[in-house]
């Protein structure tokens, strides 16, 4: 039983080194990836979301602006809008 079990870890090795070989990948590529600890990865985000704040509280703080009138006038926030949203999400994938 030892040596069908034996047997079957060595085929199953070849059939890895065969399907390896086949896909060019070698034993030092490591796909892009490192480690990081959670403390690490938890300041990461802390910066993120501290960075989000301060793109996001001077137009928070000039739409509380003259809370007595009823309307705003913002022309072309269309293009201001998409413009902000781009620049959040180049922030968030940096």
């Amino acid at each position: 039983m030892a040596s069908y079990a034996y047997g079957a870890s060595r085929r199953s090795h070849a059939f890895v080194t065969d399907r390896r070989e086949q896909m060019n990948i070698n034993e030092e590529d490591d796909f892009g990836f490192t480690f990081a600890d959670s403390e690490e990865l938890k300041a990461q985000g802390e910066d993120k979301v501290q960075g989000l704040r301060k793109m996001i509280m001077p137009l928070l703080n000039n739409l509380m602006k003259n809370p007595e009138k009823d309307t705003i006038l913002w022309p072309n926030r269309d293009k201001t809008i998409k413009a902000f949203i781009k620049k959040m999400d180049d922030y968030i994938a940096s």
